[in-house]
């Protein structure tokens, strides 16, 4: 099994999973190259979308591997692998809400010639639902759901 950090975030999903853990201290390695390119691969084949969720995938996992060892204390010398389980679960939730944080709002329309530029390009997906979808035909027309 192999360790590598490159110190490029940008151009490799590898360090940027890294770099979010804080698994780049060569003397410290937490995950080998093949568990990140796992959890990498869990969320697709290319593209930074997979970055963060691969991030907080890889974050459990380490909580889950120091939950279960033990705190222990030897002639003054105390190892704390609960408070290390603690911090990882933790910095799993935070990378949760980073993840929730970076989508962002478009608001497609708020001028009529947007609306119409819109409107007719025909590579846009079609919204699931316009004004008028549920208009009648015959407004008079009594409807009920219970009638065939």
């Amino acid at each position: 099994m192999a360790w590598s950090y490159s110190v490029n975030p940008e151009g490799n999903n590898r360090d940027a999973v890294r770099l979010l853990i804080g698994d780049t201290d060569t003397n410290d390695q937490q995950l080998q190259d093949e568990e990140v390119d796992y959890f990498l691969s869990l969320f697709g084949v290319a593209g930074d979308s997979r970055v963060v969720p691969a991030a907080i995938r890889s974050c459990e996992a380490l909580s889950a591997k120091y939950a279960r060892q033990v705190d222990t204390t030897n002639q003054g010398l105390s190892v704390g692998a609960s408070k290390r389980s603690e911090h990882y679960r933790k910095l799993a939730d935070d990378l949760r809400d980073l993840e929730t944080t970076v989508a962002e709002v478009f608001l497609g329309g708020s001028k009529f010639s947007e609306a119409e530029t819109m409107d007719d390009d025909a590579d846009l997906i079609p919204p699931v639902f316009r004004r008028g979808i549920d208009d009648r035909n015959n407004v008079n027309e009594r409807w009920r759901w219970w009638e065939p």
